[in-house]
């Protein structure tokens, strides 16, 4: 008789073209289905529109769109209220939850809640966390308040995490003993060609963001940078990306450099944009060591990169020695400029640089080296195995 398969439920909240809608796309795609069950459930209603609903269906993974979202925005937009009287909040929300979604959290062996705050829409759902999974794919800079305040101390937690560092982040929330299994942020990476010879390294220099235009988006310091590096040579910053362009009108007119930024919109086909618009070397944002999907995806192509580094207190010697010099980042825009021009002065080791990214990620990001290990994580838990070892 063939074992019966595990059940696994994927939550996320939209479908749109982000990070952790990205993540969840490569690992369904990845995973095996001759393993598990695989299920989605987002709580926006989606549409044929959203970025990923045609690539899902594509895999065959059914979706459901029936998870309310009200009590993540009492949480956000009326916190106080939501401290003051948390209990008959979340006994209301339990109510209408479980009229939308009936039973169908029953019929999963695991829950795979993708991000913190998708998880609390669950929580006040289950009596505890035996056969649940967080993925933890923020920052905690990028909140408004620490995520992790509204976990429950009564419960045990289990999280995935894409670097050993992100438990410093939540050292002193109630969750703090958490089990940690290691995913990094995978992506397929087969079929990606070396594009290092692509990059036009001559004046006018030309250096692409690849960056969402929010508010939450970190990116002064690529501007002041861009600033700095205009006192040496003659280039232009070409920004790829949803969003509002007036949000730095004002900062970009005060550097004096509004006239040779260039705001190209939203591109769907990185290889292409990297291939056709001329581009000398790319500026990304990381977080020390760690670099997000927009980045990974651009060093698989071994195009030129270097990183404003969001983690002040780690510096560049540290970052070059945990990613075998792979990784060039620099917390000061003056450093981060002054690294820019030496490079574009010498084409060959710029270079050279993107295809040391691009061993990087292959050996780090690409899906078929990890998701193996993520596949027997799920399996002991959704054995009922007591612990998970950590990975």
């Amino acid at each position: 008789m063939t074992p019966k398969k595990p059940r696994l439920l994927f939550v996320i909240g939209h479908l749109f073209q982000s990070g952790a809608e990205r993540f969840t796309y490569e690992v369904l795609k990845g995973i095996d289905r001759e393993r598990f069950d695989v299920e989605l459930l987002t709580k926006r209603r989606i549409t044929p529109r959203d970025y990923y609903y045609d690539r899902i269906r594509a895999l065959g993974i059914p979706i459901h769109t029936r998870l309310p979202l009200w009590l993540g925005r009492v949480q956000r937009r009326a916190r106080p209220l939501f401290l003051l009287f948390r209990r008959p909040i979340e006994a209301l929300y339990r109510r209408h939850a479980r009229l939308a979604l009936g039973d169908l959290l029953d019929h999963f062996d695991v829950i795979n809640a993708v991000q913190i705050e998708n998880y609390y829409l669950l929580q006040p759902l289950l009596r505890d966390n035996r056969r649940v999974v967080v993925y933890l794919m923020s920052h905690r800079f990028q909140y408004a308040f620490n995520p992790y305040a509204d976990c429950d101390p009564g419960r045990t937690y289990r999280f995935v995490q894409f670097d050993p560092s992100l438990r410093e982040e939540y050292a002193d929330a109630p969750c703090r003993g958490a089990e940690t299994i290691l995913f990094p942020l995978a992506i397929d990476l087969s079929g990606t060609a070396d594009l290092s010879k692509s990059a036009r390294i001559e004046e006018t220099y030309r250096i692409g963001v690849f960056i969402r235009l929010a508010p939450d988006r970190p990116i002064s310091g690529i501007f002041r940078a861009f600033a700095l590096l205009r006192q040496q040579v003659d280039a232009e910053l070409w920004l790829y990306g949803r969003g509002n362009p007036a949000l730095y009108e004002k900062e970009l007119r005060e550097l004096g450099v509004r006239e040779n930024v260039v705001f190209r919109g939203h591109t769907a086909n990185i290889e292409k944009t990297l291939r056709e618009d001329g581009l000398s070397v790319v500026w990304m944002t990381s977080f020390g060591p760690m670099i997000a999907y927009a980045s990974i995806e651009v060093a698989g192509y071994a195009f030129p990169m270097l990183f404003w580094n969001q983690h002040g207190r780690m510096p560049p010697d540290e970052i070059r020695a945990r990613t075998g010099g792979a990784i060039e980042s620099f917390y000061d825009p003056e450093n981060l400029a002054e690294a820019t021009v030496r490079a574009l002065r010498q084409p060959e080791q710029l270079r050279a640089l993107g295809r040391r990214l691009r061993a990087h990620v292959l050996e780090r990001n690409e899906i078929s080296g990890s998701i193996r290990g993520l596949e027997e994580a799920l399996q002991r838990i959704a054995a009922g195995e007591p612990e998970t070892p950590l990975m």
